[in-house]
């Protein structure tokens, strides 16, 4: 459920493989992720204020692979709350990298799933 642009709860449920977070969305509330086991594939929006995303925020994510978010290299770091421990980080990039240094992604040709390049 989004209030006034806060992602509060995200229904179990209704969550798939891939989740991406609505653009403008500005913080995320605690627990908001609790019990959304099969969410694998997290598109993180640069909306999102890096204060903005409470320490528990996305605990509920245990069988998280890949976050992608959408934002710059240099913002990422911003985001202390966002634990990375069992995902990789990718970062958007609509062609083809010449940065091996960095893992980047982009949207399939459906535009519907975030494929690494």
């Amino acid at each position: 459920a989004i209030e006034y642009a806060h992602l509060l709860k995200v229904n179990p449920e209704k969550a798939s493989e891939i989740f991406a977070i609505p653009e403008r969305t500005l913080s995320i509330a605690e627990n908001a992720f609790e019990g959304c086991t099969s969410i694998k594939k997290l598109v993180f929006t640069k909306d999102i204020s890096p204060d903005a995303v409470y320490s528990t925020a996305l605990s509920g994510l245990v069988n998280l692979e890949g976050i992608y978010f959408d934002g710059n290299v240099d913002a990422w770091p911003n985001y202390k709350n966002v634990d990375t421990t069992n995902a990789e980080v990718y970062f958007y990039s609509a062609s083809q990298p010449t940065d091996t240094s960095v893992k980047y992604w982009h949207w399939d040709e459906n535009n519907t799933e975030p494929v690494a390049w």
